[in-house]
């Protein structure tokens, strides 16, 4: 996978995530990027419903 479709996958994540909550989520936080050969990780942090 290239570099720039990680960020893209990354991308559409946050968008569906913020698309499904709507207004109910707060900050939305991509962290603890991994970004090796044959190895993409990331974590996301969000707080909903608050």
């Amino acid at each position: 996978m290239q570099l720039s479709e990680f960020n893209g996958i990354r991308i559409e994540i946050r968008r569906k995530i913020k698309e499904i909550f709507g207004n109910r989520i707060g900050s939305l936080e991509t962290f603890d990027i991994v970004e090796q050969a044959n190895h993409w990780a990331f974590k996301i942090r969000f707080i909903a419903y608050d």
